[in-house]
């Protein structure tokens, strides 16, 4: 494709799409023949003049714009093209930590070293941002932990961070992350501190050394059910690793928040520690050649893709930059400054990522590996656009819900549409989608799935789900007082 201009960048590939933003393969455009491929991640057009997602993106910027850590994905800028906010991002070179597994045989002790010298870079950059910024992730998993071709493991999608400073309650059933790496009082709604981190990363831990899924169950209600209150066996049920591993992961699963390790890098140093027996944790060095021998003919067609893209666009001459505009962040306001054509202005320096995660171009690989086969196919992937966790092993799909949609009269708005009983004591409602939905309640718009135990009125209740291709699909539910009504998982 030709390359499109796109402020001093040049858009050459695009990566990903989700249902909020866009990720392109991009090069930044400067002078004397200087260049510098980065990562552009936009958001869709459709949303530009949504201000709710605009503030969302905006704030999110002023939460993680801080951080700068070699275990964190690096942001460069925040800007606004002709009405188009965008984050320029590191462009990392790699797969990510699920994927990384599948080259290593499951009970292998390797796995052992593997996870404490993976996941204690992990902790390093979290504990970094939780001691440093104050800033609690609220969605480590295995999506979210990318390992590159140097060994370096970069924590990705800061976008659903929470400042500490800001309150850690949020809106009722509004629920960010995902729910089967969700600690039980994120599940709750309470308050939610760096520890609900290390709860997350436990389950990371757990998965990553047992070759399963912790809470893996067949509706979003009963995998928040589980993350709650179900038995969390040890992982010398499934590989012998010994007591040692067991209390590492026992401590840092702990449902009570005071009996979990008081820091995420408390958690790091003990299974550090644990690791000893198996011959300690895995170096750089190691890690970065598995990552190259177990991924290569992938990689290889990555970096071919590449130089296509960016030669094909060096060939061209570059014209004029075009002006950009300077964006400053005050509380809750945007400033935009007036736009300056002889040079271009750098975002503020407080302002980085928002949602954001480093594009990463991913290496698909299947099944428990015992040997190091040859590589699949590429596959092209991003960070965060949302996408559905991977079922669990040998697990069944989910089966597809039908619903019976609902014709609503035009003259008649929908929020009139059902009547509402005497009873003021509410229900819960939860519901999730593949992809992911926009629900509306009687008109009003809620959040983005997967909702769980969101508060209503006892009654009937028209919902609306609304994909980002504008799809939708529309249902009634009955809400008893007191009880949790779940539409499941909506299948489109």
């Amino acid at each position: 494709m030709e390359p499109q201009r796109f402020g001093r960048y040049e858009l050459l590939a695009e990566l990903g799409r989700g249902g909020m933003a866009e990720l392109w393969l991009a090069r930044l455009v400067g002078v004397a023949g200087f260049a510098k491929l980065v990562a552009i991640k936009r958001i869709l057009p459709h949303l530009c003049d949504d201000k709710r997602f605009v503030e969302m993106f905006l704030a999110e910027g002023r939460v993680t714009g801080v951080l700068s850590h070699p275990n964190i994905c690096q942001v460069y800028e925040l800007g606004d093209v002709d009405g188009r906010l965008f984050l320029a991002m590191e462009l990392l070179e790699g797969v990510s930590w699920e994927q990384f597994l599948t080259v290593v045989p499951r009970g292998d002790a390797s796995r052992v070293r593997l996870a404490a010298g993976v996941l204690g870079q992990a902790s390093d950059g979290l504990h970094y941002a939780h001691d440093s910024h104050g800033i609690v992730h609220r969605d480590v998993s295995p999506q979210n932990l990318f390992v590159t071709v140097d060994g370096v493991c970069k924590v990705l999608d800061f976008g659903v961070a929470k400042v500490m400073s800001e309150g850690t309650r949020t809106s009722t059933g509004m629920l960010k992350g995902k729910l089967p790496y969700m600690s039980p009082e994120q599940i709750k709604g309470e308050a939610v501190d760096p520890r609900a981190d290390v709860f997350a990363l436990g389950i990371v831990l757990w998965e990553a050394l047992t070759g399963q899924r912790l809470f893996s169950r067949e509706t979003d209600y009963m995998v928040g059910q589980a993350v709650v209150g179900a038995p969390i066996p040890p992982v010398s049920a499934h590989v012998p690793f010994g007591a040692a591993i067991d209390a590492v992961v026992a401590r840092a699963l702990a449902r009570e928040v005071g009996e979990r390790f008081p820091t995420i890098a408390a958690l790091s140093e003990s299974l550090r520690d644990a690791s000893e027996r198996f011959g300690g944790a895995a170096t750089h060095n190691e890690i970065g050649a598995l990552v190259r021998s177990g991924f290569a003919e992938t990689l290889a067609e990555r970096a071919r893709r590449v130089t296509e893209a960016s030669g094909a666009s060096a060939q061209r001459p570059a014209p004029p930059a075009e002006p950009t505009v300077e964006l400053a962040l005050r509380d809750e306001s945007i400033v935009v400054a007036r736009k300056k054509s002889r040079r271009v202005i750098a975002v503020t320096a407080a302002v980085a990522v928002a949602g954001g995660a480093a594009a990463v171009i991913v290496a698909t690989r299947h099944g428990d590996a015992p040997a190091r086969p040859a590589p699949p196919a590429p596959v092209v992937a991003m960070a965060p656009l949302p996408d559905a966790a991977p079922p669990p092993p040998d697990a069944a799909p989910a089966p597809e819900i039908a619903f019976t949609d609902v014709e609503v009269p035009r003259h008649k708005p929908a929020r009139h549409a059902v009547a509402r009983p005497a009873s003021t004591e509410p229900g819960f409602y939860s519901v999730d989608s593949t992809p992911y939905a926009t629900i509306f309640v009687d008109g009003k718009r809620l959040d983005q799935t997967p909702l769980f135990h969101v508060s209503l009125p006892a009654g009937a209740h028209q919902v609306r789900a609304v994909l980002a291709d504008g799809r939708q699909r529309t249902f009634t539910i009955q809400i008893a007082a007191g009880a949790e009504a779940t539409s499941g998982t909506l299948i489109w």
